[in-house]
């Protein structure tokens, strides 16, 4: 029985058919949703990135100069601009408003995703607004869970930098293995949050029920999960392959209008054709990151759905036993868990 083909299949129809979710879509990526394997791979690239800043911190602890008394405190108070204060509480509601747009439209988005309907944008957004507090509870836990495990991977880099000076073929085994742990340990905290944003929003469970039950589903259904995720992985290098393709042809007939405003000696025209360019690109992406998030959670919303309502065996278990004589076997396991349903 086939199983992601006809799952990316319908994922694709989704996302071509309601683009009124590409909204919800672009807005939710603001969290950090482009799948699991790239999730663990950037917040390795943290990890790695701190051997830097513990470098700096070595430093700072020999000297004792962090720079706390180089600030003009007096002259801060002294100095209050009241424009400048409208400004900061400004950027503070555009920020606050971004994050609960963000929080709302992952909400919005998994449950316009099942429902599936055509007009369905004032009633997807409303849902994913009542969901607002256990889905942004969701993706603190995520966020101080994956923030808790990089302190606990920095003390190798603190015992290397403090202790050792930095040794570089140290250094280069302590990447490997915080790579080898670190990588699956993010991806599974982020397929965990993936279920229980599944289970609050279109379950309406409890937010402690959802995680217990989101573990309990990716413990049964581990094997299936990752391979899900590195199957999304592959279709994402190659989309993103396919988007600088576009992206080199539409960039032909703006550097031929970039040579021509320069033969012209038209700086207003330059300047034109470069803004048209770089919006254009902008636009190029944001409509990409869009679709690829609504077609991902699409994937994992239907994959959920799947594992939830039986037995589902991956294609590596499939290949597995077929390899070693028991195909025949498998397929009439397989049959008989369609039987069940």
């Amino acid at each position: 029985m086939q199983l992601y083909r006809p799952m990316l299949k319908n994922a694709l129809s989704i996302t071509w058919r309601y683009k009124y979710l590409w909204f919800f879509g672009l807005f939710a990526a603001l969290l950090g949703n482009g799948g699991a394997f790239n999730y663990g791979i950037k917040n390795f690239s943290k990890v790695e990135s701190q051997g830097v800043w513990l470098t700096n911190l070595s430093e700072s602890l020999k000297s004792w100069k962090f720079g706390f008394g180089k600030i003009d405190w007096y002259g801060i108070f002294t100095n209050f601009d009241l424009w400048g204060a409208v400004l900061f509480l400004l950027v503070i509601v555009v920020g606050l408003f971004l994050l609960w747009l963000s929080i709302a439209s992952q909400g919005a988005l998994v449950y316009g995703i099942k429902a599936a309907k055509t007009q369905f944008f004032n009633e997807a957004l409303r849902h994913g607004s009542k969901k607002f507090w256990p889905l942004l509870l969701v993706n603190i836990i995520l966020a101080v869970a994956i923030a808790v495990l990089m302190a606990i991977f920095n003390l190798p880099f603190v015992i290397l930098y403090l202790n050792t000076g930095g040794n570089v073929l140290w250094q280069t085994v302590i990447v490997i293995l915080s790579f080898i742990v670190w990588v699956p340990v993010t991806i599974i905290f982020y397929l965990i949050a993936q279920y229980a944003v599944i289970y609050i929003v279109n379950y309406d469970k409890h937010i402690a029920q959802a995680i217990k039950d989101a573990w309990l589903l990716f413990a049964k259904n581990w094997i299936v999960s990752l391979e899900a995720g590195f199957l999304l992985l592959l279709i994402n290098i190659i989309t993103s392959i396919l988007l600088v393709a576009v992206v080199i042809v539409l960039a032909l007939p703006f550097v031929m209008l970039g040579l021509l405003a320069s033969a012209l000696a038209s700086n207003g025209f330059l300047w034109f054709v470069i803004i048209l360019g770089i919006l254009t690109f902008i636009a190029l992406l944001f409509l990409y990151g869009a679709a690829w998030n609504v077609f991902q959670v699409s994937v994992w919303i239907q994959l959920f759905e799947r594992i939830t309502g039986g037995v589902v065996y991956s294609k590596i278990l499939r290949w597995a036993v077929a390899l070693t004589g028991g195909k025949s076997a498998q397929s009439g396991s397989l049959s008989d868990e369609q039987e069940k349903k």
